[in-house]
């Protein structure tokens, strides 16, 4: 199975559409006799260093590309939704002067 060809000018546009939102990260050799035993015959390796992202991951990219495809009212249902969520899940959470709480506190000083 054959995965599909982005085009380069569709990844310059994309790149193009998050340059604003997301810091522009360096490229680095990977040299040493290890990376020559493992790949041997390679003529390079080369990182890309996402970790210096604000998140700390490279997956700021592809949620930023994601969120920046969708219509202003998709991105309001999701943003609705997302919310609706996080108030339920915090719903369920105590409040800081429960009972509970105060006691866990306490037990930590």
């Amino acid at each position: 199975m054959n995965a599909p060809v982005l085009p380069l000018q569709a990844m310059r546009a994309t790149a193009d559409r998050l340059a604003p939102h997301v810091l522009r990260t360096p490229v680095t050799p990977l040299h040493g006799r290890h990376t020559r035993a493992l790949l041997p015959g390679l003529a390079s390796v080369t990182l890309k260093l996402e970790l210096m992202q604000r998140t700390g991951t490279f997956k700021a990219r592809g949620a930023l590309n994601a969120v920046l495809g969708l219509t202003a009212e998709q991105r309001a249902w999701r943003s609705a939704a997302r919310v609706g969520g996080a108030a339920a899940t915090l719903s369920s959470l105590e409040p800081p002067e429960s009972p509970r709480n105060d006691r866990a506190q306490s037990s930590s000083r």
